[in-house]
């Protein structure tokens, strides 16, 4: 925790408050709430989501016609829609397209009428434009949406002078040995086949690029079935996995023991907190997986954080 006397000169700090009074204030009318988190990035890309893994999630953005990527909360520093859904706000982070491209305003604009329908906000019939919407989303998804997991990120170290190769869009279909980036140390190439995924095309970052794969439907059908019949509980006789005692969703993965398929298969049952302790992993599952806490519970959660940061 950072000492009280030096937030106040942190501005993202003093944002994170600012957000989370606003959002006290809306939790307080007693109603189902959810949060979209909306960005751009700094490379050409269709439009795509992110969320915690939970199947309430999954349910919030069924049916929508962009891909879906998962990990990105394993990866980066506490995202916004992965904290928020921890404390019980539904969430989910859209990304729209290139920063300064016309089509990521309009992917952004058809999203939200999309997501308003979707949550029964506002009748279908009664969005004009609704179909346009959707192939504005579609118009670059046309297998309909596809799910992709993270399986590997680089990351820039001090003084590198990382460099980019032009040209690279997201999901843009990679081979092993592929030319991705140089530095002052000479060629990056990929280190195996897969989907180039958010290439970094600004000065500010320390994220290069990441690499997905995706995730056959038959794959997350059958990770929905197990999660709702609970099956998860029998990991613990698979070899090197073993029950943590430090929360009821945890488990430790010995390294040695448990092989890459079974890492896997955790990642699919929603277990994507994780901490590398060395010789093992500890995974755990977001809370709220197959519901959401009512409003009043959502309240609380983050009544208590705000009492957290302001101590």
């Amino acid at each position: 925790m950072i000492p009280k006397e030096e937030r106040s000169h942190i501005p993202e700090y003093k944002e994170k408050i600012e957000i989370l009074d606003q959002l006290i204030e809306i939790l307080r009318n007693g109603k189902p709430t959810y949060l979209f988190d909306l960005h751009t990035t700094s490379s050409h890309s269709m439009p795509f989501i992110s969320i915690s893994d939970t199947l309430k999630n999954r349910k919030i953005i069924q049916g929508l016609p962009v891909h879906l990527v998962l990990g990105l909360e394993e990866l980066l520093d506490g995202p916004m829609f992965s904290f928020f859904s921890e404390l019980g706000l539904p969430a989910v982070l859209f990304e729209a397209g290139q920063h300064d491209a016309i089509s990521s305003l309009e992917n952004h604009i058809a999203f939200i009428w999309m997501i308003l329908a979707r949550l029964k906000c506002i009748k279908k019939k009664s969005i004009t434009d609704y179909q346009q919407f959707r192939q504005t989303l579609k118009k670059n998804n046309p297998t309909g949406q596809q799910t992709f997991e993270i399986k590997y990120r680089y990351l820039i170290k001090n003084n590198e002078q990382f460099k980019m190769k032009d040209g690279f869009v997201n999901f843009q279909a990679l081979k092993k040995g592929t030319l991705i980036a140089t530095n002052k140390d000479g060629k990056i190439k990929s280190s195996m086949n897969g989907f180039i995924f958010m290439p970094l095309y600004q000065s500010q970052g320390c994220d290069g690029f990441f690499i997905v794969k995706d995730i056959a439907r038959v794959w997350l059908r059958f990770s929905s079935r197990t999660r709702k019949w609970k099956l998860d509980k029998s990991l613990k006789l698979l070899p090197g996995i073993s029950k943590s005692a430090k929360g009821q969703d945890t488990y430790v993965i010995d390294k040695s023991i448990a092989k890459w398929r079974v890492i896997s298969l955790l990642h699919l049952l929603g277990y994507r907190k994780v901490r590398d302790n060395g010789q093992t992993l500890t995974m755990s599952r977001r809370p709220y997986d197959s519901r959401f806490p009512k409003a009043n519970k959502v309240l609380e959660n983050f009544i208590k954080y705000q009492k957290l940061l302001n101590s």
